[in-house]
């Protein structure tokens, strides 16, 4: 199919979905989420693909969920959405056979976040910023309250996801959040490095051991994270400060919240 939220570039073994809308930071709406599980599928059934590399253009990896888009879809469109990027990008990614490495070349907010945090192996930017920031916006953070506790302690998991502040590479690394951080001029290099190691494996060996990884119990999310989006956005997004937070957003100012 032909793009156009995303990038798709294939070379050497791996493929590159570089998420593409500058304008917004990259910010995530129905479009880029299809395109990447569309392109996800493309790798999945190429033999030619071994590792499957997610980044950013410009100097954003993700800003998140676009909160224009939030605003102006039909509830019908975004439960569509919301299908698409708790059950849909999960369900491929899981059964994708193949590792994925997330290259964080700048900010990582939110949806962000959680796309990182679906990926096999993640390498930073010194440069990168990272924010767990649904909080803020009265949006659903269900990647994080799934994934965050079993990757860090319970207790900074809680801290990230209901304070929504911003930390950086170093201390996503020292939380064991992120695989690495490297020079932001290193990072094309790093991430070469580490798909070289995964494309001189055996593929079909790669595939069965990542299959049952993912079984793992503690590991596998699927369908924990489906139940958790659904029943959370059926309680969330009708509440009064769940609309004033994403307004409040659009209209840079600080949320009025009247706690209903």
């Amino acid at each position: 199919m032909e793009f156009n939220a995303i990038i798709y570039e294939k070379r050497n073994l791996i493929a590159r979905i570089i998420l593409h809308r500058p304008e917004t930071r990259n910010a995530l709406n129905f479009q880029m989420v299809e395109e990447i599980i569309q392109a996800l599928k493309q790798a999945k059934g190429d033999e030619d693909v071994r590792v499957v590399v997610i980044t950013g253009s410009d100097d954003a990896f993700c800003a998140g969920m676009d909160i224009n888009f939030a605003m102006t879809v039909t509830p019908k469109e975004f439960n569509r959405y919301h299908e698409m990027w708790y059950t849909e990008l999960t369900n491929i990614l899981h059964m994708l056979g193949k590792p994925v490495i997330a290259a964080v070349n700048g900010v990582c907010v939110g949806g962000g976040c959680g796309l990182m945090s679906r990926c096999d192996v993640i390498i930073a930017s010194e440069r990168a910023r990272f924010g767990y920031s649904e909080i803020n916006v009265g949006a659903n953070p269900a990647v994080h309250l799934t994934v965050l506790p079993q990757m860090t302690s319970r207790i900074k998991a809680f801290e990230l996801i209901f304070t929504g502040d911003f930390i950086s590479a170093k201390e996503m690394e020292q939380l064991g959040l992120v695989n690495k951080v490297v020079p932001h001029n290193k990072l094309e290099d790093a991430v070469s490095q580490m798909a070289e190691k995964f494309t001189g494996k055996s593929p079909a060996i790669v595939r069965c051991l990542r299959d049952a990884f993912y079984r793992v119990p503690g590991v596998d999310y699927k369908a924990s994270l489906s139940n958790t989006g659904e029943e959370i956005n059926a309680a969330l997004y009708p509440l009064e400060d769940s609309k004033e937070g994403r307004q409040a957003f659009i209209e840079k100012r600080s949320p009025v919240w009247k706690g209903r």
